[in-house]
């Protein structure tokens, strides 16, 4: 577990703000909207985020759910095996991040 105290520090200085992470085994699936497009919004976000959540040794596996299919996703969650399910966008992900979650017996946030 990391704790590291927040007093003074910016919050976009990501690599030493405050952090409360449990990363021991830790598996994350990513549902992001698009696979691909401008560099801006929810691919920004993502690519982020998996990049902020692999240097502390989280594995991940992202699914965009514009290129797979339900089945697709279903059958990499079921092989990855992950503790959470995270979908980006409420409309274009959240009801496929429920779905998932749901069908796994998972944790998911939107």
């Amino acid at each position: 577990m990391v704790h590291k105290k927040t007093s003074g520090i910016p919050a976009n200085d990501l690599p030493t703000a405050s952090i409360l992470i449990h990363t021991e085994l830790m598996r994350i699936a990513l549902i992001s909207p698009y696979s691909r497009g401008p560099q801006r919004g929810n691919i920004t976000t993502v690519d982020r985020i998996s990049r902020f959540l692999a240097q502390r040794g989280i594995e991940l596996l992202v699914l965009p759910a514009d290129a797979l299919l339900l089945e697709e996703m279903e059958v990499q969650l079921a092989s990855f095996a992950p503790q959470l399910i995270h979908g980006f966008h409420a409309r274009f992900c959240g009801g496929l991040a429920q779905h998932l979650a749901a069908k796994n017996n998972l944790p998911f946030v939107i």
